[in-house]
């Protein structure tokens, strides 16, 4: 007797393996760099796009996470252009001066 019908339709999937061929001619070819797909996502660093509070101490590597970068934000250890600041989400600007346990630093982009 067959078992209980599965909930959904099994499908057929083929899974293709290269042939000894192709690994043989591998090793002799130069490989070629990857082009991004189209639409791929840009790196934080290159877009233009407002970066947080947060997100800058973890470039600048004052934060080893973005949950310590938080906190030390929430704690109030950080100033923006010379004002106290406890949102981890503020968004920065282009030469905003942003400060945090005595190290300053300015944001260039």
């Amino acid at each position: 007797m067959p078992g209980p019908k599965a909930p959904f339709p099994r499908r057929k999937v083929a899974v293709l393996h290269p042939s000894k061929s192709q690994h043989a001619g591998a090793s002799q070819q130069a490989a070629k760099p990857l082009q991004p797909a189209i639409g791929a996502s840009v790196k934080k660093s290159e877009s233009k796009e407002p970066i947080t509070l947060a997100q800058f101490l973890k470039v600048v590597q004052v934060a080893d996470s973005g949950g310590m970068a938080k906190a030390l934000v929430r704690e109030g250890r950080a100033t923006v252009n010379g004002e106290p600041e406890d949102r981890p989400g503020r968004k920065l600007a282009k030469d905003d001066v942003v400060e945090i346990d005595g190290k300053t630093f300015t944001v260039d982009r």
